[in-house]
């Protein structure tokens, strides 16, 4: 795999990164003897133009860590620039991560201006500039959650603020990829730890989760996830109209939030919220709508199950049907106990519950390990991670990488791999845990000596 820069990339990050070098012509003659990228980024992190930006920053930033933040976005936003960091071996969510370490580290006043005047791109994406050097910073998921990253106050005034066309940043929010999708949706929820209605932006938040949900087709998880933030941003409307005493409306809502909570495959909250649209039926004296509503709610109570305890008691009968060889048996409920995990999961992470949504993952991802499905054992144990990063959780983010590495070794993807062992590597250096850290490297180089490499 190449990590050279060609001439043509050259020539856009001279006229991009290079400005903020303080060796513009040193640096623009090692581009053209065609300087590793890796190298390249290294140098402008020690040479850059700290000078011209170290003010923007809360006093006692690490220079290094800023400087390659901003190095690294910069490429990014180049067309192809993210192919370029790819084949260089930079993740996506160190790249996408910069951009909350760029924000948790300015000066207050810093932060307050960039957040004053957003920019929405053409695909979707809010953008904020950083004064003096011009870089557009990508809001992704990354900078709406996890340590530094926006609070529910300061979403809720971005969403609010106006463009130059009037709209507001909210209104003129488009979703034109699971990435837009994810980091539209992050901000919506993040809003809803105010007020959960989200107020007078309800139709507009019921709007970007119908967009997503046409972008975000064939991850599974994402889905449910999204359908559930969907429900719930209905049900909050319903309570709000029910309180006010507006039953007829309220069972109508209700309604919806059961057929979004059916789509997340919740059905426990299936059961509430259709009970729920029975007695507003009810209290409206609307009678031709409460036997469909009671039907609903019989089927959520037959379906339902508290998570993460039917998922512990279903591995306990998987494993008696293991032992007494009903293997057939004991692989479905195998899987069911790990869809149970799962559904836990989601649930946790929309409630923002990040260290029990962790859990559940983890126990999902045991479960497909009990399977050797390696393969869905190594992404349930990313998506732990990611949950722990969220949570604050160095350590035990490090330790899910870890486990994701074995299983992805166990199904014999070297390159994933080792790309989870980097992450772990990174997560254990952040916590502090410097021996597990070089026994996470090693099994990173010995894993990458079996990678094959692509001429």
């Amino acid at each position: 795999m190449s990590s050279h820069i060609s001439p043509s990339r050259r020539n856009a990050y001279t006229n991009s990164v290079l400005n903020l070098s303080a060796d513009r012509e040193a640096t623009i003659r090692r581009l053209e003897k065609g300087q590793n990228i890796k190298h390249f980024i290294r140098d402008f992190t020690h040479v850059g133009g700290w000078d011209r930006v170290k003010d923007l920053f809360r006093p006692g930033s690490s220079k290094t860590k800023i400087l390659r933040a901003v190095a690294l976005i910069h490429i990014a936003s180049l067309p192809g620039g993210r192919e370029d960091l790819a084949n260089s071996g930079i993740l996506d969510n160190e790249i996408d991560d910069s951009g909350r370490v760029l924000l948790n580290q300015l000066t207050q006043e810093a932060r307050s201006d960039i957040l004053r005047e957003p920019q929405v791109s053409s695909n979707g994406r809010v953008e904020l500039e950083l004064p003096e050097i011009g870089l557009l910073l990508p809001l992704t998921a990354n900078c709406i959650y996890g340590h530094g990253g926006l609070t529910p106050k300061e979403t809720e005034r971005l969403l609010n603020t106006p463009l130059h066309d009037g709209r507001t940043v909210l209104a003129a929010l488009t979703v034109s990829s699971e990435d837009t999708a994810t980091a539209a949706i992050s901000m919506v929820a993040r809003v809803r730890e105010i007020d959960r209605t989200l107020g007078e932006n309800y139709a507009l938040g019921i709007q970007l989760t119908e967009l997503a949900a046409k972008v975000i087709v064939l991850d599974k998880v994402a889905r449910a996830r999204l359908f559930y933030l969907k429900a719930s941003i209905y049900e909050a409307k319903a309570e709000a109209q029910k309180n006010t005493g507006k039953h007829d409306e309220a069972a109508g809502i209700y309604e919806r939030a059961t057929e979004a909570y059916k789509e997340a495959r919740t059905f426990i909250d299936v059961a509430r919220t259709s009970a729920q649209a029975v007695k507003c039926s009810q209290e409206a004296r609307r009678l031709d709508k409460a036997p469909v509503a009671h039907e609903r709610a019989t089927g959520g109570r037959r379906n339902a199950g508290k998570f993460v305890d039917v998922g512990g008691w279903r591995i306990q009968v998987a494993k008696f049907d293991k032992d007494t060889q009903k293997l057939d048996k004991a692989a479905r409920g195998y899987k069911a106990a790990a869809e149970a995990s799962v559904s836990a999961g989601i649930a946790y992470e929309v409630l923002g519950k990040h260290d029990k949504a962790a859990r559940a993952w983890t126990s999902a991802a045991a479960v497909h390990e009990q399977m050797r499905n390696f393969d869905r054992a190594a992404a349930t144990h990313l998506a732990a991670s990611s949950q722990y990063l969220r949570a604050g959780k160095d350590a035990e983010a490090a330790d899910a990488d870890a486990k994701a590495a074995v299983a992805y070794e166990n199904a014999r993807k070297p390159k994933e791999a080792a790309a989870a062992w980097l992450c772990a590597v990174v997560s254990y250096e952040r916590a502090g845990k410097f021996v597990e850290a070089d026994n996470a490297m090693r099994k990173l180089n010995s894993v990458v000596e079996v990678v094959p490499t692509e001429n």
